[in-house]
């Protein structure tokens, strides 16, 4: 296949060669969010045109790009691409086509991101893979054998370890049980191989003289830690931008402090396992786990030390801060004498989306890197920067345009982080508060495009929403309900009830919220529904609604980390709630609610 690179205009080529002289990014154009999103929907174009023809790694990566940008999973060409992928098992094994590890973990990410209860089989099977593919020193390769590797110890894969824990991490958002021990391995491989300078390399050995990091290997170094202390102290602060040495004082404080609350607060909550949910009846049998997912290690206590590797991710941290820059062009050779720019690119938003950065070294990262993206986009919609190629680049290029991994992050809620590296003050990720209740209007923080309009209105713009505006038209209903016309969401009872039951996560936390200040009992059935949602912040939305029509502010209590039968427990008593104010005219299913009850 020929690729073209893109016409050259004097705009262009000026941007070009200001990126690659050195100069201040400040003189580039800033691209505009029209010019964002135009970039996005021509790079969505570009790889539904190519993904009939691909195969093995580079169709998962393809189609957890088109995931990740809001394409559904019921598209037609998203949907081939998945039965695809399905085809990968065998008697329940996972067998991968031909990018080993990388395509194990990614193809993970697109089952996770399409449908984690659909395709729960096919999710274990591929962390049974993952997991048993981890070497001894905790790090991942490729497999003896392939890609000219012979069998014997090997040092690890910077690269490969990076996608395998991602796909790891999928997995525990999916309910799949990833045992502590190997993210415990993981996280003192990194800081083992960890340079002193901060940064990582590719293959690192101990046999090198000088070996040098690179910007690629230093993000995907730096988020694998990340995803390693999230998983082992979920509990934990926000991380230091600095090492800091822990004293005997700090450690104590520290489990004090962990100790402390028992009371659900909205942002340090895991998803809830699939298996919360009780089977249908006459459903068949569950499949049995593989037996590496089996047991409980619960009370198990992580070698690798929470500041140890605080410490690690702040020194990756530290280096790429000082090192900081979108264009790698001209720079260092990266991995095999290469860099990988598109690659890095989608590290870094992870690495930023982990940490909650949105400045590093005093710069917009996303916003400088949308703009080199921009210079570099071909006119039929995709990229070719480097030696990865044109449908892998497209894919990262997308991933990073769309915020990929803050996606992610939004599901997975945790606390707000604020940070300063470099330069600059950061204020957190972009986006809203978790709990949509305790939006401040006119906080301080990046915003997103404000948007104004009758509650109707939004409503209209929530149904067929551009993922770049949810956080806009979320905080603009909010704004006017709240602050502006409390009546404003009268009439709008049958919309919401369908917006409740949307596939896209944002739009059903919103509508959930908005159903709440109805104080409509019509809305009580659709919110005992998102009781039940795959997603913990719905959940918790569902419940902030029935406390707030309830006027109870401790009505359905949770647990810090809520086992299944409390979850089913708060779904009981809200139904049970429910029955006892419905009016008897109303009461049409009320024997399917009983049924429900224990």
């Amino acid at each position: 296949m020929v690729c073209h690179r893109p016409r050259l205009t004097i705009a262009v080529v000026l941007g070009i060669a200001l990126w690659w002289s050195g100069a201040s990014p400040d003189l580039v154009r800033a691209a505009s969010e029209e010019q964002i999103k135009g970039s996005i929907a021509r790079a969505i174009g570009y790889i539904k045109s190519r993904i009939g023809s691909q195969a093995g790694g580079q169709l998962a990566l393809s189609t957890l790009a088109l995931l990740k940008a809001e394409v559904p999973p019921t598209d037609p060409e998203v949907a081939n691409a998945l039965n695809r992928l399905t085809g990968h098992f065998r008697n329940g094994v996972y067998s991968p086509v031909d990018h080993h590890r990388y395509e194990a973990g990614v193809t993970l990410m697109a089952f996770g991101s399409a449908d984690p209860v659909k395709y729960k089989a096919q999710i274990e099977a591929i962390t049974a893979y993952i997991l048993e593919g981890q070497e001894a020193h905790g790090g991942w390769f490729y497999p003896p054998g392939q890609h000219g590797v012979a069998g014997g110890v090997q040092n690890g894969d910077t690269s490969i370890s990076q996608y395998t824990m991602l796909g790891l991490w999928e997995a525990s958002r999916a309910g799949v049980n990833i045992p502590k021990k190997s993210w415990d391995r993981a996280a003192a491989w990194h800081l083992q191989t960890q340079l002193r300078d901060g940064s990582f390399t590719y293959h690192p050995s101990p046999t090198s003289a000088n070996p040098f990091g690179t910007h690629s290997m230093a993000v995907a170094g730096t988020s694998s830690l990340l995803l390693a202390r999230m998983m082992l102290y979920p509990e934990a602060s926000d991380l230091p931008t600095e090492e800091v040495e822990e004293t005997p004082a700090t450690a104590e404080a520290k489990a004090a402090k962990k100790k402390k609350s028992t009371a659900v607060k909205f942002g340090i909550l895991s998803p809830a396992p699939d298996d919360e949910k009780e089977p249908e009846p006459g459903a068949a049998a569950e499949p049995t786990k593989p037996k590496i997912l089996q047991g409980d290690d619960s009370g198990y206590k992580p070698a690798a030390r929470l500041q140890s590797i605080s410490n690690g991710a702040a020194r990756g941290l530290k280096w790429l801060a000082a090192n900081y820059k979108v264009n790698l062009q001209s720079g260092q050779g990266g991995i095999l004498g290469q860099q990988w720019n598109a690659y890095y690119l989608y590290g870094l938003e992870r690495m930023a989306a982990l940490t909650g950065l949105v400045e590093i070294a005093g710069r917009d990262w996303y916003q400088d890197g949308c703009d080199y993206l921009l210079t570099m986009q071909m006119t039929e919609g995709g990229w070719n920067m480097d030696q990865a190629g044109d449908a892998a680049d497209t894919c990262f290029a997308l991933m990073f345009m769309v915020k990929a991994t803050e996606k992610t992050i939004k599901k997975t809620p945790r606390a707000p982080r604020k940070q300063k590296l470099g330069g600059g003050v950061l204020v957190g990720a972009r986006g809203l508060p978790d709990d949509l209740s305790k939006l401040q209007v006119g906080q301080v923080g990046p915003k997103p495009r404000k948007v104004k309009g009758a509650v109707d209105e939004l409503l209209g713009e929530l149904e067929k929403l551009d993922p770049t505006q949810i956080e806009a038209v979320q905080e603009a209903i909010v704004d006017t309900v709240v602050s502006e016309d409390p009546e404003a969401l009268v009439g709008q009872q049958q919309r919401l009830q369908n917006l409740s039951r949307d596939r896209r996560v944002e739009v059903r936390r919103t509508a959930t919220w908005a159903l709440g200040r109805t104080n409509n009992l019509a809305s009580i059935p659709y919110l005992l529904e998102r009781l039940e949602d795959v997603e913990m912040s719905v959940i918790i939305e569902a419940r902030n609604a029935l406390r707030f029509m309830t006027r109870k502010p401790n009505f359905l209590e949770l647990s810090e980390t809520p086992t299944p039968e409390e979850l089913a427990a708060i779904s009981r008593e809200a139904r049970k709630w429910y029955l006892s104010v419905r009016p008897y005219s109303e009461r049409d299913d009320l024997q399917d609610l009983r049924e429900k009850l224990p």
